[in-house]
């Protein structure tokens, strides 16, 4: 359960960042929850992490892809 929140939250903190617009920041949200916490395949989440997190995070990030286990 600590896995996935603070991988959230980690997610919540990049997009206080990105000043986009409200429903832009909801549909990122929402791919997020579903490529990213609740998807399996690694190539998509590897793809949804290059396009929208920031260059300083994505190894972070990709970290997080290799972790086995529930995220939730």
């Amino acid at each position: 359960m600590k896995k996935g929140t603070v991988l959230s939250l980690v997610f919540f903190f990049l997009l206080a960042g990105c000043g986009g617009s409200y429903e832009t920041e909801k549909k990122l949200a929402v791919e997020y929850v579903n490529v990213f916490l609740r998807g399996d395949d690694a190539e998509a989440k590897k793809e949804f992490v290059e396009k929208h997190v920031q260059a300083e995070m994505q190894a972070f990030m990709h970290l997080a892809i290799g972790m086995n286990g529930d995220l939730s």
